[in-house]
């Protein structure tokens, strides 16, 4: 728009003239057709001056768009390489879980306080990239849990009797879900005498 009215501008009427006849714009005489472009030129040199304010606000609100795209763009950008590192941190650590699981075992197997101390480090190590474990206390929960067994307990139903194997997350996703026992307890007498 802008390149227009400067061409607008600085044309003469000898450059009507000649883009006039050059283009063969009309079948009028020359003399009448370059007065007709003179004029439209004069009306267009009218109409700019009264327009200015009209252009100023267009190509503002055109620079405050262009400024809140890009804007948008780099938030856009760094969200999107923020969940990649936490997506490659989460296979990684994904694929060291078994090594931190026998560790667990081993810990269990022989409680050696060198083991204990290399398991503290290498599961601190795994917390600074938010791997966190999934809490087993209490109900059981579909979303972090996932039952294995069924024990017939005093216990409120779907409480969590014994964690079988830990689970993780890693910032809001569920790396691996916990794997329970849970309680279940029978509605009567009668049923728990008819399933036995």
């Amino acid at each position: 728009m802008v390149i227009s009215i400067r061409k607008g501008v600085s044309m003469t009427k000898g450059n009507h003239k000649q883009s006039c006849h050059k283009e063969s714009c009309c079948n009028n005489p020359k003399e009448d057709c370059c007065k007709e472009h003179t004029c439209q030129c004069n009306n267009h040199q009218q109409t700019k001056n009264q327009s200015q304010p009209d252009l100023l606000a267009e190509l503002t609100d055109t620079l405050q768009r262009l400024q809140a795209e890009f804007e948008n763009y780099r938030k856009r950008s760094e969200r999107e390489c923020a969940e990649f590192k936490q997506y490659a941190n989460r296979q990684f650590i994904e694929d060291l879980l078994p090594l931190l699981d026998n560790f667990a075992l081993a810990l269990k197997a022989v409680p050696d306080e060198g083991f204990k101390l290399i398991y503290t480090q290498f599961f601190d190590l795994l917390s600074r990239y938010g791997l966190k474990p999934i809490s087993c206390d209490g109900k059981f929960n579909p979303k972090f849990h996932e039952a294995l067994l069924q024990e017939q307990s005093e216990k409120e139903s779907g409480t969590i009797l014994e964690e079988l194997q830990k689970g993780y997350i890693v910032g809001d996703a569920v790396l691996r879900p916990a794997r329970v026992k849970i309680a279940w307890k029978p509605l009567n007498e009668k049923t728990s005498k008819a399933s036995a």
